[in-house]
C-alpha cells in the first residue's frame, strides 16, 4: 500500500486559502485610517447617518446655527441658560400690557397693549392684546394719587378693586375694575384714576 506524504502547504497556498475565505465570507478589514472632511462629498452625510448626542457643543462653530434651523416652537425656557436674555434682546412692548388710567377712562400717552372701556358705577373695563382668557393671569393695580379726582386728606380714602367674577365687563377677556372713595366708614363707588400692570 502506498504511503499519502504529508506535506505542509506552500506560502502561496496558505495565502489563497485566507483571500479565498475572506472572499466567501465577506469579512472586512479594519484599515485604522482618519476619514477626514476632505473625504466626504458635500451633502453625502444626512441627520439618519448620525446617532443621537453624538454631535457635541464643541464640534459646532459659533454662528453655526441661525433661527432658520430651528423649527417654531422648538425652543422653551429649559432650552435657555439662566439670565442669558437680557433687556436687549426682550421687545418689552410685546411683553404683558401697562397703562395710565384718567378718571374719565381715557388712556394716558404710553399705554400699551390694552384698551379701557369706562361704564357708569366707576367701572373700567380693561382688555389686554392677546389675551383672551384672563383666568390665571392677575392685574396689578394702584391709585394714581396725582391724578385721582379725590384730595386724600383727613379720613377721606379712595381704593381701587379687581372683580375676579366681572358683573359688567366680559368675564372671559376683560378685567373689570372699580374705583371708591371712603369718608369715614361711608364707602360709594367714585371715579378715580389709576394704572395697572398685566404680566
Amino acid at each position: 500500500m502506498r504511503r499519502i506524504l504529508k506535506r505542509r502547504p506552500s506560502p502561496a497556498m496558505a495565502v489563497s486559502i485566507v483571500a479565498l475565505v475572506m472572499a466567501t465570507t465577506g469579512t472586512a478589514v479594519a484599515t485604522h485610517e482618519r476619514i477626514f472632511s476632505s473625504d466626504i462629498a458635500d451633502g453625502t452625510i444626512q441627520s439618519r447617518d448620525i446617532g443621537l448626542d453624538v454631535i457635541q457643543k464643541q464640534d459646532v462653530g459659533d454662528n453655526a446655527f441661525g433661527s432658520r434651523e430651528v423649527y417654531d416652537g422648538a425652543i422653551g425656557g429649559i432650552d435657555i441658560k439662566t439670565n442669558d436674555l437680557t433687556g436687549a434682546d426682550i421687545n418689552e412692548a410685546t411683553v404683558g400690557a401697562a397703562g395710565v388710567v384718567n378718571p374719565n377712562g381715557t388712556l394716558q400717552a404710553g399705554a400699551r397693549n390694552a384698551t379701557v372701556r369706562p361704564l357708569s358705577g366707576s367701572v373700567y373695563c380693561i382688555a389686554v392684546t392677546g389675551i383672551t382668557n384672563t383666568a390665571g393671569r392677575p392685574i396689578s393695580l394702584t391709585i394714581d394719587r396725582q391724578n385721582s379726582s379725590t384730595s386724600v386728606p383727613g379720613d377721606i380714602q379712595t381704593s381701587i378693586e379687581w372683580d375676579t367674577q366681572p358683573d359688567a365687563c366680559n368675564i372671559a377677556s376683560e378685567y373689570e375694575v372699580q374705583t371708591f372713595r371712603q369718608v369715614g366708614n361711608d364707602v360709594q363707588a367714585n371715579d378715580e384714576g389709576f394704572a395697572f400692570f398685566v404680566m
